[in-house]
């Protein structure tokens, strides 16, 4: 019996669908990072276990937290170029090109051993911001500047590339836990970071920079003192080489 011959304008069909979908690993050979004409998608966000705003946004499913009242929380996604963790660092790159955006937050849980008040709902405001900073090389350790999303002054600056901020409304199973409310978690993407119309540069001794912080908004259930605000967040990036 003769071996039939494979359809290879089938083939090409699925292949140019599952690009479409963005389906396996594939990437053609002109999308690299060292293409100034394309790109590739990149995760975004630093190992975690690092130091001060080295805090594993996206690794490992990672959950970080901050008390709320207690100030923003900074964290690097990337940075040129890229500096030595405690993982080892990617390729020094002198200046990178972010042409898009994607991905979001979650809040995940509120937690206060002893504290909360079983069945009573809290209304945590939260701010999410997406800017550029600078390195500054003086501090020591040398850290990039910070930006709070919920800060009257920092709130208005024109930098922000996203800014955004919500009530987020909780209710506490417990006196140690509570979780945002069923509709509210039901909503697609509370905090989206997708952004098409980006096209920034990355140059030398700069990061882009997630900044994440949580007050109460002052309902009609006070938060209590030390309560712990959990979220993830998971980025990527479209990234090409702008050159030197």
């Amino acid at each position: 019996m003769a071996k039939g011959r494979p359809n290879t304008a089938l083939g090409s069909i699925g292949n140019s669908i599952s690009r479409l979908l963005g389906w396996g690993g594939w990437v053609p050979p002109e999308a690299r990072i060292n293409n100034p004409g394309t790109g590739s998608w990149f995760p975004l966000g630093e190992p975690g276990g690092g130091t001060v705003q080295q805090n594993g946004v996206l690794w490992g499913n990672q959950v970080n937290s901050l008390t709320i009242g207690g100030g923003a929380l900074n964290s690097i996604l990337m940075e040129s170029p890229r500096q030595t963790l405690q993982q080892n660092a990617a390729p020094l790159l002198p200046r990178l090109r972010m042409k898009m955006m994607d991905g979001q937050l979650d809040p995940t849980y509120m937690f206060n051993t002893g504290k909360l008040t079983s069945g009573l709902s809290y209304a945590p405001l939260v701010g999410v911001g997406i800017y550029l900073a600078r390195l500054n090389a003086t501090g020591s350790p040398a850290l990039y500047d910070v930006q709070d999303p919920l800060g009257a002054s920092d709130a208005s600056r024109f930098e922000w590339l996203f800014h955004e901020q919500r009530v987020v409304p909780f209710t506490a199973f417990s006196v140690n836990s509570a979780t945002p409310t069923s509709s509210f978690v039901l909503t697609p993407k509370l905090f989206d970071f997708l952004n098409v119309m980006l096209d920034i540069d990355i140059t030398p001794g700069s990061a882009l920079m997630l900044t994440v912080n949580a007050i109460d908004s002052l309902g009609a259930v006070a938060i209590p003192a030390s309560t712990a605000f959990f979220f993830h967040a998971s980025v990527k990036g479209f990234l090409a080489s702008a050159g030197a």
